[in-house]
């Protein structure tokens, strides 16, 4: 038996095509005025992030999962970590043109209609078939097999994954990649070698509990952990002094030597703080707030991080001078 040949998938049907809503289960009576509605466009709104370097661990860390054969990764890790913007750095890096990137986020709500192919109205009563997102940039991937196309897909594991996917996700699968298989709706499709999958999780999040084992088998993962290097250069970037500096990496350290995992939070918390003033409204408005809240069921270690902090605030030690600076002179001035 011969395989099925690909075919191009159509983004709207001749009317002699259309399907009524009685012929897809939709009551006709009521009908709104429906208006057509548009696909959105495969080029992105203009991004600005510049590509990873080439020594830096994530990127290493992705070249060596498409060395190995892998059609995607999965960036994991606490909130905070900055997952979401160095898979856009690492996409910048791999399509080397945002007309070639396509992002999209999940969430409880996100069906297969939303993500692979739907149907919307046809402004005259009826509906069309539509290509969703990775229809779209796969069939872009396809006619352009000189160039590299990524689809990030921020918060992965808020949906049901595999009902989002569908049949797709065998075909995620780079030894099934360019291989024609049948969607729902009937119509045959392929997923190009040429096309990256980059994912963000946060593997403390309330709605996981675990990724479905076939999808995590077809994506390497990769854990991005808070740091105290990207901390010091966050501060750095603010202005902030040499004494807000320590104060936030005591904090910092704080945090990160929880037994609760759940309290390690990402550098990336501490992006609105330039002096000790934004700190307190830090810990005010996120970082107290949040202990609270996962640490619901041990009460004590909310007290110990607490009192602990508190200390350190209060019996700070004396911040040295920079080293430029004539001490000596300006207590004799």
């Amino acid at each position: 038996m011969n395989a099925p040949q690909p075919i191009q998938l159509k983004q709207s049907v001749e009317p002699d095509e259309r399907y009524s809503r009685e012929e897809i289960g939709i009551p006709a009576q009521g009908d709104p005025k429906a208006s057509p509605a548009d696909q959105p466009p495969l080029t992105e709104p203009e991004i600005t992030i510049d590509a990873i370097s080439d020594d830096h661990p994530l990127w290493l860390s992705v070249s060596e999962a498409k060395m190995d054969g892998y059609g995607g990764v999965i960036l994991s890790g606490p909130p905070g970590t900055g997952k979401s913007w160095y898979a856009q750095k690492i996409a910048t890096r791999l399509a080397g043109s945002p007309d070639r990137i396509r992002s999209v986020q999940f969430h409880t709500g996100y069906q297969y209609e939303d993500f692979v192919q739907g149907w919307e109205p046809d402004g005259a009563g009826g509906f069309t078939r539509a290509n969703r997102h990775l229809l779209t940039i796969a069939q872009a991937a396809k006619e352009d097999r000189e160039n590299s196309f990524v689809l990030v897909i921020d918060e992965i594991s808020r949906a049901d994954v595999p009902r989002v996917l569908g049949e797709a996700l065998t075909y995620l699968e780079m030894s099934l990649r360019d291989r024609p298989f049948y969607l729902a709706f009937g119509e045959i499709a392929e997923i190009p070698g040429n096309l990256f999958i980059i994912a963000t999780m946060n593997p403390w999040d309330i709605s996981v509990d675990e990724l479905d084992i076939a999808l995590e088998r077809r994506f390497a993962h990769i854990e991005v952990l808070p740091n105290v290097e990207e901390l010091l250069g966050i501060l750095g970037s603010n202005g902030a002094d040499v004494e807000t500096k320590e104060l936030c990496r005591a904090l910092f350290s704080l945090l990160q030597g929880s037994s609760n995992s759940m309290i390690h939070v990402g550098h990336a918390y501490f992006s609105r703080v330039k002096d000790e003033a934004s700190l307190d409204r830090l810990w005010k408005f996120q970082i107290w707030p949040h202990i609270k809240r996962v640490t619901r069921l041990d009460p004590p270690e909310a007290t110990r991080i607490e009192t602990a902090w508190r200390a350190r605030k209060a019996n700070r030690p004396a911040v040295p001078a920079p080293a430029d600076e004539d001490v000596s002179n300006k207590e004799s001035e």
